[in-house]
């Protein structure tokens, strides 16, 4: 497993001892994600039927909508506003097909 300090790769053995529990598991088979970013994201979003709240950098918000739920998270960059969208694998085809579709 790799994980991050300062930004560089480190295996989680590297890391020491790690003082809370922690659980290391693959959730891929559960979720799936797609990233829209630029000046119109926002816009795309509400065109794609994703209908979000005014997100603060880096809040998030449960969405239901025609394509289906997911969880969208705004960026924390003010300069290019870009946000994640976290749904299941099988709903994520139906998410990438009205983000394209908008």
């Amino acid at each position: 497993m790799v994980a991050y300090r300062n930004g560089a790769p480190v295996h989680l053995d590297e890391l020491g001892n790690i003082m809370d529990d922690v659980e290391v598991k693959d959730l891929s088979a559960e979720v799936a994600g797609v990233a829209v970013a630029g000046p119109k994201a926002a816009e795309v979003l509400a065109k794609a039927g994703f209908l979000t709240p005014q997100l603060s950098l880096l809040q998030f918000a449960d969405v239901t909508s025609q394509p289906g739920s997911l969880t969208v998270v705004r960026g924390d960059n003010p300069a290019v506003p870009w946000f994640e969208l976290w749904t299941t694998p099988a709903n994520l085809g139906t998410v990438r097909n009205a983000l394209e579709s908008a």
